[in-house]
């Protein structure tokens, strides 16, 4: 599988219930079928064991499959089998990527440190997601910034997807600091206007392969 230079990160934590979540996987789903860009890639995330049940990331799966059946969708839930749901590959969040080396699955991994991103490399994930580089508007984390991205693009190999507050206006800056591409959760899952909001991303995004 080609690595993407979208990541549409659909997290359940980032909403009331799963009403909303599924509805917005919906909304996303629907843009990306109306589309004519082809380089995303959706992540279901259920990082809280509270969350991660098979009947969730199966209703998750669907919702993509139903409308955007060309997109690849990778599974972010370390208790849940991803090949069993059908799911096209793994997500491994920082504490979960595997000691031993994984072959032949199509894998991203959230990094923190050039540490992590040894100790994923090492696991065999196809690409990292790093940040966050700007505030995220969906949980209280620290940024990291721009300077930080690069130096991490710049020990790898491995596509890095930026990660935290990427705005379609910040793509750019992203992609000039070694951003392979970027990934984007409440962006695209809460925009008041989904298929304006992908367009952006898109047009931002546009020419790269």
């Amino acid at each position: 599988m080609k690595t993407p230079r979208l990541v549409l990160v659909a997290a359940r934590a980032a909403f009331a219930n799963d009403t909303l979540w599924l509805d917005a996987i919906a909304r996303v789903a629907a843009a990306l079928g109306h589309t004519s860009f082809r380089n995303a890639l959706v992540q279901v995330r259920l990082e809280d064991p509270d969350l991660a049940t098979a009947e969730r990331a199966a209703a998750a799966l669907a919702c993509v499959r139903s409308a955007a059946p060309g997109v690849p969708v990778l599974l972010n839930a370390p208790q849940l089998d991803f090949a069993k749901l059908g799911f096209d590959g793994v997500h491994w969040r920082e504490t979960a990527i595997p000691e031993a080396h994984v072959p032949s699955v199509f894998t991203t991994a959230s990094i923190h440190s050039i540490t992590a991103l040894r100790r994923a490399e090492a696991a065999g994930a196809s690409a990292v997601l790093y940040g966050p580089i700007w505030s995220p508007t969906w949980k209280p984390t620290a940024p990291v910034g721009l300077d930080a991205l690069a130096e991490i693009a710049g020990a790898t190999q491995r596509p890095v997807l930026a990660i935290g507050g990427i705005t379609p206006a910040r793509v750019a800056a992203c992609r000039a600091a070694g951003a392979h591409g970027v990934a984007v959760a409440s962006g695209l899952l809460t925009a008041p206007d989904t298929a304006t909001a992908l367009a952006e991303y898109a047009t931002a995004l546009q020419g790269l392969g």
